[in-house]
């Protein structure tokens, strides 16, 4: 009966007839009723119980001799995240077995603890068979979890995962979780060239596999191909769930392809989840990136439940658009009619819209309200708004003025708002605080090459001979950025030559400057 309710989803009720089990006095807890109810503490995360239970397991001599209940332990510990405690049991544990590696890697990798995960990984040679271990599928997934989770990801341990999996013959499709999850994990680490051999292999797939290869050429800069695999995947019969949709709606807003997008939409109503809440905050930031601010406010005004990401989604549409007023409006309204609180992504929407779209005294109330009204600390990101909502009306003084009071009480970087200062002063030809502007940008981000760009667009020949020197000895890259226009249903891209632009810009101002008597480079 305990395993039963455990297996239902019913923990509390578990633990109440183990409860009722031990206070009859009629039965005698072993190891098997001791096993289902730590699952249950682990579920409920009741360290407290599993804890009682260890000392009763302890005393009855269960630890030590049922291999069983030492990896419910293992397992209650580390998913109540007592790593300590968890470490210690599976240390304890003579013989270990397959679930005993599998319940303390996933226990670690749960808690985020990454570099413990390789050291017990390399130190056992697991995924060689060394030690006479042996592992499963679940042990492969747990440790592709965790190249997900390493920062740049972990591309020698994927071909590692992949490797061994190739040596079981682990590609049938009972190994589809496996596959699924070795498709996630080269996504994530970057080899996405990779993730898409292994995908067309794979001997089946489904709404999983495809939502994984969608989402990992939306997130790795190639939007267009995960369209074409989400047609693809319709074609087969195969219905996305809210997860791909979600995926699908994002590559179509990065493309800003607008009958692509209402295609997406379509696709998402026949799915029968249209109205759920995430998706809903998905269609209306897609639409307001492919500037169709009518049907971004049909499906806002249509959501049957708002959460502060849809009015966050619905007021940046409006920004991002140049209706600054509706934008304002739209910040009240949020006030009046929902309990949901602005929070600093509200706010930095509200303030971009401002600054796009001229309003410098409605940006600088909103900015004051940031901390009186919402008790919220400016972010550098909001200052950058500031400071370019100044620059853009012409006080380059008063811009460059907010910045240095607010260098010392500001966290993060503050490059983003000199650089939108330096883009200010080059459009009002001011030199004076373009080159104050530049020596911070480059001091900030020497790396950067956007920051190169702007202090050489200042109309300064001196700021832009230093700077292509300096940019030349740094050996400092120009990254090439992109246009998209919209020529009737079909975006067209245009790459934009940055190194020619570059020699352009120097040889205009140099050639300015010679013309007027003054040599420099």
């Amino acid at each position: 009966m305990i395993g039963s309710c455990l297996a239902g989803g019913s923990a509390p009720r578990a633990l109440r007839l183990f409860r009722d089990m031990l206070a009859g006095g009629t039965a005698e807890m072993d190891g098997v009723v001791l096993v289902v109810v730590l699952r249950a503490c682990a579920t409920l995360g009741h360290l407290a119980l599993g804890g009682s239970l260890h000392a009763v397991a302890e005393r009855r001599g269960l630890q030590g001799d049922d291999i069983f209940v030492a990896n419910s332990l293992v397992d209650m510990y580390a998913r109540c995240l007592d790593l300590r405690s968890a470490r210690k049991v599976f240390e304890l544990i003579v013989h270990k077995n397959v679930v005993s590696w599998n319940s303390m890697l996933s226990g670690i990798v749960h808690a985020g603890h990454c570099a413990e995960v390789l050291e017990l990984v390399g130190s056992s040679s697991l995924l060689k068979g060394g030690d006479n271990l042996s592992f499963d599928e679940t042990t492969l997934v747990v440790v592709l979890q965790l190249c997900k989770k390493l920062e740049g990801g972990e591309a020698m341990l994927c071909r590692s995962v992949h490797a061994a999996a190739v040596r079981r013959l682990w590609f049938s499709s009972s190994s589809l979780p496996l596959l699924n999850a070795l498709l996630d994990a080269y996504a994530k680490c970057g080899l996405l060239e990779h993730a898409l051999q292994l995908f067309r292999r794979m001997p089946e797939k489904n709404v999983v596999t495809w939502g994984t290869v969608i989402a990992g050429c939306t997130h790795n800069g190639r939007p267009h191909e995960a369209m074409a695999y989400s047609v693809a995947m319709r074609e087969t019969g195969e219905t996305p769930n809210s997860i791909t949709m979600l995926s699908i709606l994002e590559a179509c807003a990065n493309c800003a392809e607008t009958r692509a997008s209402r295609c997406a939409h379509g696709v998402a109503v026949r799915s029968g989840v249209s109205f759920e809440r995430d998706v809903g905050n998905a269609l209306v930031d897609m639409y307001g990136k492919c500037g169709d601010l009518d049907a971004a406010r049909r499906v806002f005004n249509a959501m049957p439940s708002k959460d502060v990401l849809t009015w966050n989604s619905m007021i940046g549409a409006l920004g991002m658009n140049g209706r600054a007023p509706d934008a304002l409006s739209l910040l009240d309204r949020m006030e009046r009619e929902d309990d949901v609180m602005p929070n600093s992504v509200t706010m930095l929407a509200v303030l971009s819209a401002c600054a796009h779209g001229g309003l410098v005294e409605e940006g600088m109330a909103c900015f004051e309200r940031i901390t009186a009204t919402y008790s919220l600390q400016p972010q550098v990101e909001h200052l950058s708004c500031i400071v370019d909502m100044l620059a853009r009306a012409g006080d380059l003084k008063g811009a460059a003025k907010i910045i240095q009071e607010r260098m010392s009480s500001t966290t993060g970087s503050l490059a983003a708002a000199w650089s939108a200062l330096l883009s200010a002063c080059r459009s009002h030809s001011d030199c004076e605080v373009g080159r104050d502007a530049a020596s911070h940008v480059l001091e900030l981000e020497p790396g950067n090459s956007a920051g190169y760009l702007l202090s050489m667009s200042v109309p300064d020949g001196e700021t832009a001979a230093r700077t292509w020197r300096l940019m030349r000895e740094r050996g400092v890259k120009v990254t090439g950025g992109h246009s998209v226009v919209q020529v009737g249903q079909e975006a067209h891209r245009n790459q934009m030559m940055s190194e020619l632009l570059l020699g352009n810009l120097v040889s205009a101002v140099l050639l300015d400057k010679m013309v007027n008597g003054t040599i420099l480079y």
